[in-house]
């Protein structure tokens, strides 16, 4: 739930201007967490954070039962929500990657469920037992995911309630009336205006259900995956309100707006001005609907009697994008005549080689496109990506479950 959040603080930052931004970026609140800022003008990985910090919900609110629970009160600190976030300000991308809670990793030297590598035991955690469940879950990612964290950033629930109800609140477009009877959501079909408590209860969503035609009640397979999904398009359309708000440039509203996150969120020490412009001009570039997202390959497990997910094999092409390697190279690209020109697969198959690609099939396909495309196996996302942008540049890309990786199929335009 804090990408839309960190992205609603950009949105704002980046068209107010720089001189706006510096007087609110001294607003935030600063965590010493060891990180080592990278040039603004070069990639860096952001770990987003949504806590389930209870502290400050009122009794009295809107699915406060939900939240602070019917028995006894729930106790110590854990991750709701991970998501890496790596703004590449040369190739202006920003592409996402979630990081499900329940993944099973190594954490200092024990096993657990990742989110479980922040969690802190306190009621009322000191400043010191906070820093440290932040240095362990960044200690915990970069050693089981291979990618070096930047930048942190953390809201809670409270805050995360904040922030919505200070945009006044957030639309989202619902297929069918949906519900969640563990986190509270209850919503028509249709469009809905999704204040604080109702955005948040469609963040934690994890027992998500749709009701049919017929009236019945059909329950979300995915789980904890399908929620990371809803966070993700979720992102969008907070990120969407804060540009649609922001570009309006009523600085009174901005500063309103600006004040209540900085209130309520938590940035390590290495956020600077220069990375907070960086990551604002990128976004602004990019434009949120160009955010890319991509899905943590893994797989279900047991551990004892607990259900767990684990890393995937293909998990490493897809996190080699964030690890700022090359996932190009060893992967196999086919390569199809779209086009109906004579030998023109072979000619773009000779083209590849000389710059190092593995090539695979060569033939004809079966139909003639007008656009020259990228076909990739859903694993292959992120190195298909890479090839559009380093290879094939005027082209679209195609999910297809049917590619064994890539699929080069040269069009009319090729």
């Amino acid at each position: 739930m804090s990408v839309g959040i960190l992205l609603s603080v950009v949105a704002v930052l980046g068209a107010v201007g720089a001189g706006f931004a510096f007087r609110q970026s001294q607003k935030l609140v600063r965590a010493e967490l060891g990180l080592i800022e990278t040039p603004s003008s070069e990639p860096a990985n952001w770990l987003l954070v949504g806590t389930d910090n209870r502290a400050g919900i009122d009794e009295d609110s809107e699915n406060s039962g939900f939240i602070l629970g019917t028995g006894a009160p729930i106790e110590g600190l854990r991750t709701d929500t991970m998501i890496i976030a790596r703004v590449d300000p040369d190739l202006n991308r920003i592409d996402i990657i979630s990081v499900p809670r329940d993944l099973w990793v190594d954490i200092d030297g024990s096993s657990g469920r990742i989110n479980s590598a922040y969690q802190i035991g306190s009621a009322e955690p000191s400043e010191e037992e906070l820093t440290e469940g932040r240095r362990r879950l960044v200690r915990t990612i970069q050693a089981n995911l291979g990618v070096e964290i930047n930048h942190y950033a953390e809201v809670d629930f409270v805050g995360f309630q904040s922030v919505v109800d200070a945009l006044g609140g957030v639309e989202i477009e619902f297929e069918r009336p949906a519900r969640d009877l563990a986190s509270g959501l209850a919503v028509d079909a249709g469009p809905q205006l999704l204040d604080g408590s109702q955005a948040l209860a469609y963040a934690r969503a994890r027992s998500y259900q749709e009701q049919t035609e017929e009236g019945r009640w059909t329950t979300d397979p995915t789980g904890d995956l399908g929620r990371t999904e809803r966070q993700r398009n979720f992102l969008v359309e907070v990120a969407s309100e804060l540009v649609s708000s922001s570009t309006s440039l009523n600085l009174i509203n901005t500063d309103s707006q600006i004040s209540v996150i900085a209130d309520n969120v938590v940035f390590s020490s290495s956020v600077s001005i220069a990375s907070l412009t960086s990551l604002a001009t990128t976004y602004q570039s990019v434009g949120v609907e160009s955010i890319t997202s991509h899905t943590l390959p893994v797989f279900a497990d047991t551990q004892g009697s607990a259900s767990i997910l684990r890393l995937s094999p293909e998990a490493d092409e897809v996190l080699g994008l964030f690890r700022g390697f090359s996932t190009l190279a060893g992967a196999t690209v086919d390569v199809f005549n779209g086009s109906g020109v004579q030998g023109q697969a072979t000619a773009a198959a000779t083209s590849l080689r000389q710059t190092n690609i593995r090539v695979g099939e060569i033939a004809d396909y079966p139909t003639v496109v007008p656009e020259t495309q990228i076909r990739f196996n859903p694993a292959f996302q992120a190195v298909a990506i890479e090839f559009q942008n380093s290879v094939a540049f005027n082209s679209v890309l195609i999910e297809d479950p049917e590619v064994a990786q890539l699929a080069l199929v040269t069009g009319q335009d090729f």
